[in-house]
């Protein structure tokens, strides 16, 4: 039988012409502990040194300046919250803005919980079994969580956020490709990551979206959003959807 240390030495889709679905390590509910918070501590390294959060940030605030009326902003899949965090943070409008982070790991909202600040909600959902319990929002986020799912997932979850008529939803993702595979796991190597860390973000690359998967997306949302990429390089797309 493999274990976790046989898989990452042999990662599981070298094909990138394709997704391939594969469940990660950090994917099992069961996960809890020390082991969760070395993972996300990883991960929230990880994100600040390729700038993912910065990048979604930004364009959050980008969205809201100007703004006087009390907005409403989800995070879909918040895994620590260090988003809403960031935009608690830097946002001058923090006391009109509602921040709700959502996350199907109990584990994750748990510790999540512990760093949110005041106007921030960490709320425990399956937002695909659970659709009809997404919030409310003005501004949906959902960075680095579509890579998770097939393509019917995704085009249902986001008919769902479209139904219920946000101003915008942003998607930021993974590029798949096979420079951001090998330059990841040399970033990994080179910090002296957990194997945990470095197999999930090999396979999450390999289950990340070229631009004809993007292209695919925009579509899903074409009827009722006008959707803009927005450059946030090598490992990443944005995609900032308004409605039409």
């Amino acid at each position: 039988m493999k274990t976790s240390k046989d898989i990452i030495t042999s990662p599981v889709n070298l094909n990138f012409t394709s997704r391939v679905i594969t469940p990660e390590l950090i994917d099992n509910f069961e996960m809890s502990g020390k082991a969760l918070e070395k993972a996300f501590t990883e991960l929230k390294w990880i994100n600040k040194t390729l700038g993912t959060a910065k990048s979604v940030v930004n364009s959050v605030l980008n969205l809201v300046s100007g703004q006087d009326r009390c907005l409403t902003i989800v995070d879909i899949g918040c895994g620590m919250g260090d988003i809403l965090r960031s935009i608690e943070c830097r946002n001058p409008l923090t006391g009109f803005t509602k921040l709700i982070g959502l996350d199907a790991n109990q584990a994750v909202v748990d510790l999540a919980r512990t760093e949110a600040g005041r106007n921030i909600s960490i709320q425990c959902l399956d937002v695909l079994e659970n659709k009809h319990l997404i919030p409310n929002a003005d501004i949906y986020i959902m960075s680095q969580f579509l890579h998770h799912f097939e393509m019917h997932d995704i085009q249902k979850l986001l008919h769902t956020l479209a139904q219920k008529q946000p101003e915008y939803i942003i998607i930021h993702d993974l590029k798949r490709s096979e420079m951001a595979f090998h330059l990841f796991g040399t970033l990994c190597k080179w910090k002296g990551l957990s194997f945990i860390t470095t197999y999930d973000g090999q396979l999450s690359i390999s289950k990340g979206f070229i631009k004809k998967d993007m292209s695919i997306i925009i579509e899903m949302l074409n009827d009722k959003y006008t959707c803009k990429f927005k450059k946030s390089g090598l490992f990443y797309w944005q995609l900032i959807c308004k409605k039409k």
